[in-house]
């Protein structure tokens, strides 16, 4: 997937605006507010707020540690891992707007301090050894070449750090119907399995402690988000924000290829050699 095909899938025009209006149609001050206040909307992954504090606990990290947040998107996970670890994230993301946006998000909620958003590229502007953990969350769909940045990863970790996978993987290897949340078409998705993950996590320096399946926690939590919207309506700030228009047909996709069992929602815990 090209840089420019990935900025406008992930970032449409109009996107700042409408995220803003969310946030006061919320009723939060839209220049004070915390990160759990704007989860449902910057927790882009399967299982929410909830996955991000599976993952924040595999890392292994306290106080003081750097972390590195692969294709960081607007900062939600980067700000709940700050939050409740009390570290440094620095999260790397192709897409201008999302880093842009996601720093005022941070300062608006206290975390400037704490959290950083770049824009990059992993692949080529990582500093060797400058993190203690890495994470990156539902990203690895549309990265075609995931030995580059995996290899990438590990030269920027110290030895023994450890890196937290967590992607919507294949079980079936069936094509999925599209378009999905990641993807509008089949040529920019690149999802694999978790054997084809974990090879590659191996010959790039790190070996592999656990993997497991969150998906009844992301069952769960869409269930009671959809549970909420048809009694209540659909909430001021949600992913729809980011989608509009399209939201139902790429949910719709994703959630008929998890019950038919086609992919899961895998985490993966590497250790860097």
């Amino acid at each position: 997937m090209s840089v420019d095909r990935v900025t406008s899938h992930y970032a449409p025009e109009g996107f700042e605006q409408r995220i803003d209006d969310a946030i006061r149609a919320a009723g939060l001050n839209p220049q004070h507010f915390s990160a759990l206040d704007i989860a449902p909307m910057d927790e882009f992954h399967l299982g929410g707020l909830d996955a991000t504090h599976r993952v924040a606990q595999w890392l292994a990290i306290g106080p003081g540690d750097r972390v590195l947040d692969v294709g960081a998107g607007l900062g939600g996970p980067a700000r709940a891992v700050a939050s409740q670890m009390e570290c440094q994230v620095t999260g790397m993301d192709l897409t201008p707007q999302y880093v842009a946006l996601g720093n005022k998000l941070s300062a608006r909620c206290g975390l400037a301090s704490r959290v950083t958003l770049v824009e990059g590229d992993v692949t080529k502007d990582l500093p060797d050894q400058a993190f203690d953990a890495a994470m990156m969350l539902h990203v690895g769909m549309n990265i075609a070449d995931k030995t580059a940045v995996f290899l990438a990863v590990r030269r920027a970790l110290v030895p023994g750090a450890r890196f937290v996978v967590y992607d919507v993987m294949s079980s079936t290897g069936r094509p999925l119907e599209y378009p999905v949340p990641w993807s509008a078409t089949e040529d920019t998705s690149f999802v694999e399995s978790p054997d084809q993950y974990i090879e590659k996590l191996e010959v790039t320096g790190f070996n592999i402690e656990t993997q497991g399946s969150l998906l009844e926690l992301a069952m769960g939590v869409l269930a009671a988000a959809r549970a909420r919207a048809e009694a209540h309506g659909p909430p001021p700030l949600g992913l729809h924000v980011l989608f509009e228009d399209e939201y139902k047909a790429r949910f719709a996709n994703l959630i008929a290829a998890l019950n038919a069992g086609d992919i899961a929602p895998i985490m993966i815990v590497a250790r860097a050699a």
